[in-house]
């Protein structure tokens, strides 16, 4: 039997959907899957677009073909995407050289956390960032 349509669900976050059948193993090369995009998922409506798929060889030879370049398109995207984070020592560095952003930040976490500081000081010294950032401050502050 031949669909009249098939439909490929492209999902991000790697789920069971009892409703659809899995089709990511027969179209995504093991070494995506093993990286970072370990969570996609492919299926489709149906055991009859399955079927059809699989026995129509010059049809699941394009969309491997579709597939291995959608999954290294993507992965390049990640690489960009990830390149634009900003990360704990970037904001660290960036508060080092800009002393009134930084006793702003100071000033009003000192000010938001009293509280808590006051009644869970166990809770402040958990934090490991922020604590490293008081040190940095009180280092910066006590030379200037």
């Amino acid at each position: 039997m031949q669909p009249s349509s098939i439909k490929i669900f492209a999902n991000p976050y790697n789920y069971t959907n009892t409703s659809k059948i899995n089709i990511t193993q027969e179209f995504i090369d093991s070494k995506y899957l093993k990286e970072d995009l370990e969570s996609l998922s492919l299926f489709v409506e149906s055991k009859v677009e399955f079927d059809f798929i699989m026995q129509n060889m010059q049809l699941k030879q394009k969309l491997q073909e579709y597939f291995s370049d959608f999954c290294r398109a993507l992965k390049e995207e990640i690489v960009v995407v990830q390149s634009k984070f900003v990360g704990k020592n970037d904001i660290l560095e960036y508060l080092k050289t800009h002393k009134e952003t930084r006793i702003n930040l100071r000033n009003l976490l000192d000010k938001e956390l009293s509280h808590i500081k006051e009644s869970r000081p166990d809770i402040i010294e958990s934090w490991v960032d922020y604590n490293e950032f008081i040190n940095m401050c009180d280092e910066l502050d006590s030379i200037n």
